[in-house]
């Protein structure tokens, strides 16, 4: 059996070849942990076994994260041309989006394992998603019309990543609201998350306008052309 990273002829490499596309594992596991969290009424078991997995998603964030920070203060020439990229670049927005589940998994799970004082720190760190999330939101749109080349043919689901994640922030603030008391700080946060999921909307909206203008009145070469049929008669 091949070692881990076999493939790679030095250690460091490991540090040099990170993407961020590597923080869909934790978007997957943390969604997974919070899941199961609506079926401990079935058995006791399943509240475990989603603390389990918060806490192991914790862990696996944590490991991204130094590794993505490294590659940027290590090659940071590299690491920048991820904004020329027309794919790997819209993985920036799977970033705020695991945190967010790592937010909404310390509500479910960390106020019974360490108490309310970890409600302070979820708080912290939303202001930190939020911030992430828009300027994901507004720099990887920018670099796609600016130094990226893109075309309606090769248009997928993951154009939606650099600007789902305000929504994401938006739906975690929701969540926070529950756990803190009803002041003008707690008004301010559902007027952000309200302003994040308008925001969200917007920027889908006004990307579907664009593309309308785009096949509409620019010049579509690439649009297949209509075949003509001959009847018979």
């Amino acid at each position: 059996m091949n070692k881990p990273f076999h493939q790679l002829p030095q250690w460091h490499d490991v540090i040099r070849q990170f993407t961020p596309n590597w923080f869909t594992v934790c978007m997957g596991t943390g969604i997974l942990s919070i899941i199961l969290a609506e079926f401990s009424a079935v058995h006791p078991m399943f509240w475990q076994f989603g603390a389990g997995l918060w806490l192991l998603n914790g862990l696996i964030f944590t490991l991204f994260s130094s590794l993505y920070a490294l590659r940027w203060l290590l090659y940071p020439q590299e690491a920048k041309q991820i904004f020329a990229h027309p794919s790997m670049s819209l993985f920036l927005g799977t970033i705020p989006m695991a945190l967010a589940t790592l937010i909404n998994g310390a509500l479910k799970y960390g106020v019974v394992l360490y108490g309310t004082a970890i409600i302070g720190i979820a708080e912290w760190v939303w202001y930190l998603d939020v911030l992430m999330a828009v300027m994901v939101a507004f720099v990887v749109p920018f670099c796609m019309f600016s130094c990226q080349r893109h075309q309606l043919q090769q248009m997928t689901a993951v154009w939606l990543l650099p600007i789902v994640a305000c929504e994401v922030a938006a739906a975690s603030g929701a969540v926070l609201l529950q756990h803190l008391p009803v002041t003008p700080h707690a008004v301010g946060i559902l007027f952000g998350s309200s302003v994040h999921d308008k925001f969200h909307r917007a920027l889908v909206l006004s990307g579907f306008f664009f593309l309308k203008i785009a096949s509409t009145f620019l010049n579509s070469s690439f649009f297949p052309k209509p075949i003509k049929r001959r009847i018979a008669i």
